[in-house]
């Protein structure tokens, strides 16, 4: 029996535009991310940065995972102001 072996993942304390920066360039790839939504709900999604973006401290534009699957518009925007962490190449930030 092979024993396993958890591996325990640091996290960082990052600034927002350090946060775009991350979700931005990850090519394509599905990240995690958590913010407050409008009516001040926390909310936890994994997604992918669209590659067309408008502001850069705005609204960031993803494609919702759980959506795709499902075959809907998974197109959603996370408000760049509210964010309170990320979750991305296996690394944990906590975005200040």
């Amino acid at each position: 029996m092979k024993a396993t072996t958890i591996k325990k993942t640091r996290t960082v304390s990052i600034s927002k535009s350090k946060a775009y920066e991350l979700m931005t360039n990850n090519k394509g790839r599905f990240f995690t991310v958590e913010f407050t939504k409008k009516k001040g709900q926390e909310r936890v999604m994994n997604c992918q940065a669209l590659k067309e973006q408008t502001s850069n401290l705005g609204y960031l534009k993803v494609k919702e995972a759980s959506l795709m699957r499902k075959g809907e518009n998974a197109v959603r925007n996370v408000n760049m102001q509210t964010i309170s962490g990320l979750k991305i190449a296996g690394r944990k930030y906590k975005v200040k």
